[in-house]
């Protein structure tokens, strides 16, 4: 689930949100409900995110192995499929 997976990289580095927010340029309110999975983010917040933790969009997006087990909980707002997190009428438009 992309939330949890945001708040495991958070925690690995030892971020406050506050912290997370100068080093993604996302506001800590946006990376709070990211991490709560009250918001889905658009491509251009998720690339920022990814880039300021060093890590590859596709990690972000990618399933954890234990999801999609038999027997384990699953969420019906996160799939985890890039397609979901997508806003169709943006541009997918990376910036450095």
């Amino acid at each position: 689930m992309l939330a949890t997976k945001l708040r495991v990289l958070r925690a690995e580095r030892g971020l406050s949100l506050q912290d997370a927010e100068k080093l993604t340029g996302v506001t800590r309110e946006t990376l709070g409900d990211l991490e709560r999975g009250r918001r889905r983010p658009y491509a251009q917040t998720l690339a920022k995110i990814a880039h300021g933790y060093g890590v590859g969009l596709e990690e972000l997006l990618e399933e954890q192995e234990e999801e999609g087990k038999a027997g384990a909980p699953q969420d019906t707002q996160d799939t985890g499929r890039p397609e979901d997190y997508l806003d169709k009428d943006e541009p997918l438009l990376f910036a450095q």
